[in-house]
């Protein structure tokens, strides 16, 4: 057809990645329970089915069951590596960057957790590890699959059976099998011990998000919706009007935050994450958080930073008069989705602040008239 533009690699890759994108939205908030049924399935139901018969429905619900947890895995891990592109835009050295960045912290959030674990009770000893072993053992059973998946592909190029290594997968799948099961007996240990302190646990316990909007009456008394974090009298006069003790303990702790000039945004995303870590220990924070798309365009939405399903972080760094101009749109469209659950909150890092609020001030103002909560805050460098 005349006209229409032909496709690109690059637009392939986001459109296979998009794919796995709207999978993973569905999914959020539900994997841990999507993990432990699988297991369940994978471990203690299909091994079951195998040794009471041989039958082929039994073979064929094996199979299509390992394929199924495999897809959830994969759907995961490329759902998390498209979300290290920039917009779309396949700039491999900011993607490894990104991914380099994002892998530190999470061997960061593995170090707190595990030097936690020591100091946690008995309950809560068994309950994780329960959780950690049962998980350790889908991953290990989609890297299971994988082999399979990779090998059959090696074995057609060669026209040769590589037989060598098919002891390698037997015990891997045994290995996997082995952790999941160790891991469900655990957790069924947990639950007959105390079943409500399991359904607490795998329940969300988020704060009431509404109870934190009534603050923001206050706070436009001030008309200061473009906020400096070096000036103490402004930030003073927030944290005096604030009533809301999740805002109150996210103001006082970004005050404190104090990251280096980094080029990448992941990398003040990972930074400004593992420091609310630290200073909101109560709190659930969340990288990444998906948001639905209450438009007709179909937008794949991500927040860099969500904390208690309540404050979402918007991170711009040194930011020019285009950037605050793009700024505008994207935060507009989380305006419209937030609505009603809670402030929206533009940290713009090492940025010029007479800049930032000739941008933004007249803008945030508007929002704030149609009830939307926005506020700016500035780091700036």
């Amino acid at each position: 057809m005349r006209g229409r533009k032909k496709k690109s690699l690059i637009d392939y890759l986001n459109i296979f990645f998009e794919f796995f994108d709207s999978i993973d939205r569905k999914l959020y908030g539900n994997r841990l329970n999507i993990s432990i049924y699988l297991s369940m399935i994978l471990a203690v139901i299909l091994p079951s089915l195998s040794f009471i018969s041989n039958s082929e429905f039994i073979t064929l619900f094996n199979k299509y069951a390992t394929y199924l947890g495999s897809f959830f895995v994969c759907t995961v891990i490329l759902a998390w590596l498209g979300s290290m592109r920039d917009d779309g835009d396949w700039n491999w050295e900011i993607i490894i960057k990104n991914i380099y960045s994002r892998i530190k912290i999470y061997y960061y959030i593995f170090l707190e957790k595990f030097s936690e674990f020591n100091d946690k009770d008995r309950e809560d000893k068994i309950y994780y590890s329960g959780i950690w072993l049962t998980l350790f053992g889908v991953c290990i059973r989609g890297l299971y699959i994988v082999i399979i998946f990779i090998r059959g592909i090696i074995e057609k190029i060669l026209s040769n059976k590589l037989t060598n290594f098919y002891s390698v997968d037997i015990y891997i799948s045994y290995f996997g099998f082995g952790c999941i099961t160790f891991g469900l007996i655990i957790l069924i240990i947990a639950f007959r011990k105390n079943p409500q302190y399991f359904k607490n646990k795998l329940s969300a316990s988020h704060r009431n998000p509404h109870s934190e909007v009534q603050v923001w009456d206050q706070l436009k008394i001030t008309n200061e919706f473009v906020v400096s974090l070096s000036d103490e009298i402004k930030m003073g006069t927030i944290l005096s009007k604030c009533n809301s003790p999740l805002l109150y303990d996210f103001i006082k702790s970004i005050k404190t935050w104090n990251p280096n000039s980094k080029y990448y945004e992941c990398s003040y995303q990972d930074r400004l994450f593992k420091h609310l870590l630290k200073n909101l220990p109560s709190s659930e924070i969340a990288l990444e958080y998906p948001l639905k798309d209450i438009s007709n365009n179909n937008q794949k939405l991500r927040a860099d930073l969500v904390i208690d399903d309540t404050i979402l972080i918007e991170i711009k760094h040194h930011p020019n008069s285009a950037t605050l101009q793009k700024a505008k749109g994207q935060v507009e469209d989380y305006l419209n989705i937030w609505k009603g659950r809670g402030p929206v909150i533009l940290l713009l890092c090492h940025a010029d602040f007479e800049l930032t609020k000739r941008s933004l001030e007249q803008f945030i103002s508007d929002q704030n008239k149609l009830n939307k909560v926005i506020f700016a805050l500035v780091l700036e460098g």
